[in-house]
């Protein structure tokens, strides 16, 4: 007699499905939440769920560490006692084996020479039936009050990361899920493979936030190197202040909204808008505008393809030299009264315009598309290019 074909089916973390020889079915503790699981009928669609509260012995300056494969996790730094709160989550084919896989898994509180860490531990149920290989295991969501300023290491594979209150240094990462931070006065290092990142109110020597699929975003911070990141998403920081800030996006737009400090912003494909700001700035962007406003030093705003736009308030200078070029797209800087440049303007195709008055070099022509001269009482160059646009310098 010809053996029957069996199938494999394997759940993994990730909802993949495989096929192979053998019949598996797995429900694992790297954190599966899926209700109504039905295969070859079996089905494992019965929850049950245990909440245990720990107290947690914190000193002065212990960081509390938090990692799970799969869940949430919450921190709120205030006043009250110190506790962990876990929500341990299994499912089963029957809610009598959904308990006892729940009952097979407890939290333990470690507490090592950095400070404690939490961890869920157990064994997964393991059922044999005919061809059927069952494994059935949890997973577990964080709930935690500390005291303000307590450093975090906060790691989840997949879930989402909020923090309310001041906290200390922080280390935040999830795999798939939004990272949310209240305030924190410490360095922070935030990432999530495929999520949001938001923080505000913070102080430190440095700050890292970054996202490989989602909006980035800071308000309120200080400190001395900032950098906000996403390969696609928008990044948005609004009252910043760092020695340097460095911003970058592949897919999506940069905006500022008043910054102190020496700021790097780039789009592969988006707009920058950087207003409000102080400081040196190079933006830049190769699909799409860039626009700039504020007291600058330093300036290198460029484009690809969009318009550039800079707006120079009272108290900026050109001493040491500044860039505004689009290939394809209109080129304009407004300086306020008593700006001085050399001005060195260009255009292959379009005008060039100068509100200023304007010394020409010696056996130089003012033409249409280019202008060279001194503008005011001088200073560093001030090159304005467009492969196809206007250009212009204007007054505010």
């Amino acid at each position: 007699m010809k053996p029957a074909t069996k199938r494999s089916f394997y759940l993994l973390p990730l909802s993949l499905v495989l096929f192979a020889a053998g019949c598996v079915i797995e429900v694992s503790d790297s954190g599966l939440r899926i209700d109504g699981l039905d295969f070859d009928g079996i089905s494992v669609n019965e929850q049950a769920q245990r909440s245990e509260t720990h107290a947690l012995e914190l000193g002065k300056g212990e960081t509390l560490t938090l990692d799970t494969d799969y869940g949430d996790i919450e921190v709120v730094a205030g006043d009250g006692p110190s506790e962990i709160r876990a929500t341990i989550h299994a499912s089963g084919r029957t809610a009598k084996e959904a308990e006892e896989v729940l009952a097979r898994y407890t939290i333990e509180i470690d507490h090592g020479p950095d400070g404690p860490s939490a961890r869920l531990v157990g064994e997964p149920l393991r059922i044999h039936d005919g061809g059927s290989h069952l494994v059935i295991g949890a997973h577990v969501d964080y709930s935690a009050t500390v005291p303000a300023g307590t450093p975090l290491v906060a790691t989840t594979s997949s879930g989402d990361i909020r923090t309310t209150g001041e906290l200390g240094k922080c280390r935040l990462d999830t795999e798939y899920g939004n990272i949310a931070l209240e305030a924190a006065r410490g360095d922070v290092t935030a990432k999530t493979s495929s999520g949001s990142v938001s923080a505000e109110r913070v102080e430190a020597a440095r700050i890292d936030l970054a996202s490989d699929y989602g909006d980035v975003s800071l308000r309120d911070a200080h400190a001395e190197r900032l950098s906000c990141k996403t390969s696609s998403g928008n990044v948005t920081v609004e009252a910043a202040e760092a020695r340097t800030i460095e911003l970058s996006t592949d897919y999506g737009n940069v905006h500022v909204g008043k910054s102190i400090g020496d700021v790097k912003a780039h789009s592969s494909s988006g707009d920058v808008r950087l207003h409000g700001v102080r400081g040196a700035i190079a933006a830049d962007s190769d699909y799409g505008a860039v626009e700039v406003d504020g007291q600058l030093a330093d300036l290198r705003a460029t484009s690809s393809s969009g318009d550039v736009r800079v707006r120079a308030e009272t108290g900026s200078r050109a001493d040491s030299g500044w860039t505004l070029a689009s290939d394809y797209g209109t080129v304009v800087l407004r300086a306020p009264e008593g700006f001085g440049c050399v001005l060195d303007a260009r255009t292959d195709y379009g005008s060039v315009e100068c509100e200023f008055p304007i010394t020409i070099e010696a056996g130089k022509k003012k033409g249409e598309s280019k202008l060279k001269g001194t503008v005011g009482s001088g200073g560093g160059t001030v090159k304005l290019s467009s492969g196809s646009g206007n250009v212009a310098l204007k007054k505010l």
